[in-house]
């Protein structure tokens, strides 16, 4: 997956976790433009980290994703984009629906642009 967020954010400087507590210190001793985290980030705790970033009242904007290629209802990816939504994310983008090549990265990556603008963030930072 980490392959796909470099084609998506070819020129942005990245920075991948794997923990909460890996975030969690990650948080502390640096700002981010933008956080993108994953359903099954740390073992299906990415409810867990946006509750600890809206604790913390951090303002950086966070993308919510689903890269995986698991089968569930329409009504639960609608449930789960209610719900990141709810605790502050800006968006929740489904990696299944966008092909894994340029034209489908290069949506994605409006997607994320569209994140940082939403916060007041000049876009060209993640272009």
């Amino acid at each position: 997956m980490d392959k796909r967020y470099r084609a998506i954010l070819p020129d942005a400087e990245l920075r991948f976790v794997r923990s909460m507590g890996e975030a969690s210190r990650a948080l502390d001793v640096r700002k981010f433009d933008l956080l993108i985290v994953g359903v099954r980030f740390d073992e299906s705790r990415m409810f867990e980290l946006l509750w600890l970033m809206k604790a913390r009242s951090l303002t950086t904007p966070v993308a919510c994703i689903r890269g995986c290629q698991v089968d569930s209802a329409l009504s639960s990816v609608a449930g789960i984009d209610a719900a990141v939504r709810s605790l502050g994310a800006c968006d929740f983008i489904d990696f299944r629906d966008y092909p894994d090549n340029a034209e489908g990265n290069a949506k994605i990556h409006q997607r994320l642009l569209a994140c940082l603008a939403e916060k007041g963030l000049p876009a060209e930072r993640a272009a």
